[in-house]
């Protein structure tokens, strides 16, 4: 009878470290999925700053192209503005030599 509580109580034993290591393979795995977790995460949060601080500097040069768009646009009006005032210009002063000499409107008939 000492012998079966012995063999009983030896394969419980066995059983338990089977047990044991068993569990220990599952926390060894658990454990290198956790830290693999964790240089990912931080891998995210790095890529995630990395982002962001691209987004800013697209936004700042965003502003920078729409700012020298702006001003191209007040250059243009501006220029605009020169050439009809040049041209109103220009038209009194051929309106005032065809008032003035009938030799100029001669010309200007004969040119057009």
């Amino acid at each position: 009878m000492k012998t079966n509580v012995r063999k009983q109580v030896r394969a419980e034993i066995d059983g338990t470290k089977q047990k044991v290591i068993t569990c220990q393979e599952r926390h060894d795995q658990l454990t290198t999925l956790s830290q693999r977790a964790e240089r990912a995460v931080i891998q995210r949060k790095v890529q995630v700053k990395r982002t962001a601080s691209q987004i800013e500097d697209a936004k700042l040069e965003l502003n920078n192209v729409n700012e020298a768009h702006m001003k191209t646009l007040d250059t243009l009006k501006d220029i605009e503005n020169q050439a009809q005032e040049l041209e109103r210009d220009l038209a009194n002063a051929r309106d005032k030599v065809n008032l003035t000499s009938p030799f100029f409107q001669i010309c200007h008939i004969s040119l057009k």
